[in-house]
């Protein structure tokens, strides 16, 4: 593995792990969860079955449309996210608590919220822009803005996509809040904000070695 692929691999595994860690910081701000994590929520209430282990079942489903649509998303990012995310959500949540409870105070909540939020579109950009593959829930958004010719952008196909499962994880009984709210609208268009900046650091990286061969 050359020196550019170990980068892109650290920046894919930096990312999923940001990730993991923000959505424990959601969970704990107890405020709404974003989106996906609110439908796997809503299936653990449901059902009982641990969130690790419903992040990963609910994320192989949609591996199976990826993989019949655009199989080029899928890699050792994708393994990555699907395996790491829920299971360092669920250790950090466990680790958090068993330190220091619940969380009472409104504006630490709130503060973890916001921290939460921002954290995981930028750990989401991250690892899109590493392009060493993208969990099924990233890349469905990049699939429908290709296959429709730019027509429905990433953004809107992003926060389509958030509505659908945030309403369907209340359905089944997960917590709504600001959180849910925030990142159902604004999740897409901040993590655009953070791709496409993420995406020219890594262009630029990558420029010079161009050159060489």
């Amino acid at each position: 593995m050359n020196r550019i692929k170990q980068i892109r691999l650290l920046f894919s595994l930096l990312g999923v792990m940001l990730i993991g860690v923000a959505i424990a910081f959601l969970r704990i701000a107890d405020l709404g969860t974003d989106p996906f994590s609110t439908l796997n929520l809503g299936i653990h209430s449901l059902t009982g079955i641990r969130f690790g282990t419903l992040n990963i079942l609910s994320n192989l489903v949609g591996l199976i449309i990826v993989f019949f649509t655009a199989r080029r998303f899928i890699g050792l990012g994708t393994v990555l996210s699907i395996l790491l995310v829920g299971n360092i959500s669920d250790w950090v949540l466990a680790l958090f608590q068993s330190q220091f409870g619940d969380v009472s105070s409104f504006w630490l909540r709130l503060l973890l919220a916001v921290i939460g939020i921002v954290v995981v579109a930028m750990g989401a950009s991250l690892y899109i822009a590493a392009d060493l593959g993208v969990s099924p829930v990233d890349a469905l958004p990049i699939i429908l803005e290709e296959k429709s010719n730019g027509k429905i952008s990433f953004r809107v196909a992003r926060v389509t996509l958030d509505v659908l499962y945030t309403v369907l994880g209340f359905s089944f009984g997960a917590t709504v809040g600001i959180s849910t709210v925030i990142t159902s609208f604004f999740l897409g268009p901040l993590m655009h904000f953070f791709r496409t900046r993420f995406q020219r650091a890594f262009d630029r990286f990558n420029a010079p070695s161009s050159t060489i061969h």
